[in-house]
């Protein structure tokens, strides 16, 4: 596997989030080199189409009801160096998207929690 220390892979578990899946992905898309999606269970709505528009790294899994259980599957896909988890209702302004960058490239930090 190859790993850019500095790379952020984007996971996100989601279950049918068409009403806020949009704005997630639209705040991730150029700080994130990649976007990987694990839906829980089968899509009833149109949140694979949207999540489509943005990766083709999306993937279903059986229905748990809960998130947790999928965020590992969601790691073991990541490649980058990084991994920024994130749920679809939540957001990161584009002010913060260069101080995320600047710490993903400092050697003495290993982790970020906000």
């Amino acid at each position: 596997m190859n790993v850019s220390p500095g790379s952020i892979s984007a996971c996100l578990v989601v279950f049918n989030e068409e009403d806020v899946i949009e704005r997630c992905l639209k705040s991730i898309r150029y700080l994130v080199d990649e976007i990987i999606v694990i839906h829980d269970g089968q899509c009833k709505d149109k949140t694979i189409e949207i999540v489509s528009r943005y990766t083709d790294k999306v993937f279903t899994e059986p229905h748990i009801g809960i998130g947790e259980p999928h965020r590992s599957v969601s790691f073991e896909k990541a490649r980058g160096g990084w991994i920024l988890q994130i749920d679809a209702d939540e957001y990161i302004d584009d002010n913060e998207h260069s101080t995320i960058k600047n710490l993903t490239q400092q050697k003495e930090i290993d982790g970020f929690y906000f």
